[in-house]
């Protein structure tokens, strides 16, 4: 990193997801001149819920490069992450996206539940089918 480098103290917001009032808390850091002078550095982390997803990102994390310009003009690096979050939250693809997430995917569930669906046989279940087996049996009685 240049010597002009600096880093900003971390800044913590809530997102409200527009459509179920979801909160999810995340944290912005900034640093300025990244690598090159004019050039700023912003890192998205969520917090928690950890697993939740933004529009920004489905891993929890998001990093972009930035015209320093750009954020002054949108009224700092808070500012600039609500517009930018509630611009892409607008956007069909994310709301494609979360609408899938929030129903949820029957096919997928049912292949993860596969396996957790058989039962294993309990003691209780062998002797239950050995007597059921006893009672079917033919008799080799002499007549």
């Amino acid at each position: 990193m240049s010597p002009r480098t600096r880093k900003s103290k971390p800044i913590e917001m809530i997102w409200q997801h527009p459509a179920i009032s979801h909160a999810v808390r995340l944290r912005i850091d900034h640093t300025r001149n990244y690598l090159v002078a004019g050039t700023d550095h912003i890192e998205i982390h969520v917090i928690t819920p950890k697993t939740a997803a933004i529009p920004l990102t489905d891993t929890g994390y998001r990093s972009r490069f930035i015209d320093g310009e750009q954020l002054k003009e949108a009224g700092g690096v808070r500012r600039f992450v609500e517009l930018w979050l509630a611009a892409e939250s607008r956007s069909k693809e994310w709301q494609k996206k979360d609408l899938a997430r929030q129903q949820g995917d029957l096919f997928r569930w049912a292949d993860a539940n596969a396996e957790t669906g058989k039962r294993k046989s309990t003691a209780r279940a062998r002797r239950q089918a050995a007597k059921a087996r006893k009672r079917r049996a033919p008799s080799h009685t002499q007549g």
